[in-house]
């Protein structure tokens, strides 16, 4: 993806802008804000994974056994991964679904 000049551009349009910036010169750049915008919106719609967050506030044991837990589940989460990257993401899910089964609950 090229956010700006393309590899023959960058060193002269450097060098002829007399503001030394690289938008107003190049003539690759389309318009600033809805190029960038539309490249960015097609960049994270090609990424395999779709993240959400989650944010939980535990005490020190409580921390202490998740902890504990994920670490034990990271090996199976590294060769189960799929499409996501995240291992310690994919152990918690794990831990989840594997709940979730022996509770009987798809």
């Amino acid at each position: 993806m090229t956010l700006g000049c393309g590899p023959s551009w960058s060193g002269r349009c450097w060098n002829t802008c007399p503001r030394r910036r690289c938008w107003p010169c190049c003539p690759r750049r389309g318009t600033p804000s809805g190029d960038l915008a539309a490249r960015l919106q097609a960049w994270q719609q090609a990424q395999p994974a779709r993240f959400k967050y989650l944010q939980f506030q535990l005490t020190a044991v409580q921390l202490e056994v998740v902890e504990a837990a994920l670490e034990r589940l990271l090996p199976t989460a590294r060769q189960e991964r799929g499409e996501s990257p995240n291992a310690r993401g994919t152990a918690l899910y794990l831990l989840a679904r594997g709940y979730l089964e022996r509770e009987g609950t798809p």
